[in-house]
């Protein structure tokens, strides 16, 4: 069910298997009149306190904004956005991470992404959810999730169209993982010139 916090401070985190990874949950009782947010955060270092998080928030009616916290302490990294809505909803939140990049989606639409060029953040496996409030209320979080991102495709390599190897009527297909859907990309060839195709396998 919902969990209800005070002030900031980690609600819940969990160790994942790499770097690269993501976590959501769904965020409800966003009020004006008091400044609440929820949040979620990746790559998170427990010894050092140093991670990367993305908050929604009531500020500018509806904001998800970006911060780079290092040995504890939580700088904005000037990238957020703004206008999304919040009262009488419930919004869900998802922050994915890979490499330097940080991507986050309200909803299942893609809102903010950012690269961190200074010092970005390498280690760290532990991804959570947290919130602050300056006064009542507090956010209620629920649903929480949290996976990593599949290894990198494997390369797939098939008869040139043409050989004398080519059947008419050969396939292979490399998947690409995304943390939404699966991009299938298949090279077929039938009894004419062979073919690139991209379809989706997921949500």
């Amino acid at each position: 069910g919902p969990s209800q916090a005070t002030l900031y401070y980690s609600v819940h985190q969990t160790p994942m298997g790499s770097t690269d990874h993501w976590v959501e949950v769904d965020i409800s009782n966003l009020t004006t009149g008091a400044y609440v947010e929820g949040n979620v955060f990746v790559r998170n270092d427990n010894a050092t306190q140093t991670f990367y998080r993305a908050d929604f928030n009531v500020a500018d009616g509806g904001e998800v904004e970006f911060y780079k916290v290092v040995n504890g302490t939580h700088t904005s990294t000037g990238s957020l956005v703004t206008g999304l809505g919040f009262v009488g909803t419930t919004k869900t939140l998802r922050l994915e991470v890979v490499g330097n990049t940080l991507m986050a989606y309200l909803d299942g639409v893609e809102v903010l992404s950012w690269t961190d060029t200074v010092s970005p953040i390498t280690t760290g496996n532990y991804v959570g959810i947290g919130q602050y409030r300056t006064t009542s209320p507090t956010a209620y979080l629920d649903n929480f999730s949290a996976g990593d991102w599949s290894s990198a495709p494997t390369l797939v390599e098939i008869n040139p169209v043409g050989s004398s190897s080519a059947s008419t009527s050969d396939t292979a297909q490399l998947t690409v993982p995304h943390a939404i859907t699966d991009y299938i990309i298949e090279y077929r060839t039938t009894s004419g010139p062979g073919a690139w195709l991209l379809f989706s396998d997921g949500i």
